[in-house]
């Protein structure tokens, strides 16, 4: 196949050639059948890899860590800023002139 195909089109064309190469084999070991062969799972090689499974346990842990870190930090500030609310109103309160 010389050319890159795009569409509905391209892939009739590619289906065409594949089911052209399929029947070819079978004519020349001297039967005919129209079924195309079946691919097995146990037989087709992964698709997924353990670096992509890596990857995206570590994108997850990395992100869970942020939001963790965020969740500390927010709570922290808040925490100090109550403190700080509660001083203001203590000062406030206890300095009647």
């Amino acid at each position: 196949m010389g050319g890159t195909y795009s569409g509905d089109a391209g892939m009739r064309r590619i289906h065409a050639s594949w089911v052209h190469r399929c029947r070819s084999a079978v004519f020349r070991r001297g039967h005919v059948t129209d079924d195309l062969p079946e691919s097995s799972p146990e037989v087709r090689p992964s698709r997924v890899t353990l670096k992509t499974v890596f990857t995206a346990c570590f994108g997850v842990l990395i992100v869970l860590g942020l939001v963790m870190a965020l969740q500390i930090i927010v709570r922290e500030v808040l925490r100090v800023r109550r403190q700080q609310l509660k001083v203001q109103r203590t000062e406030v309160c206890c300095h009647i002139d």
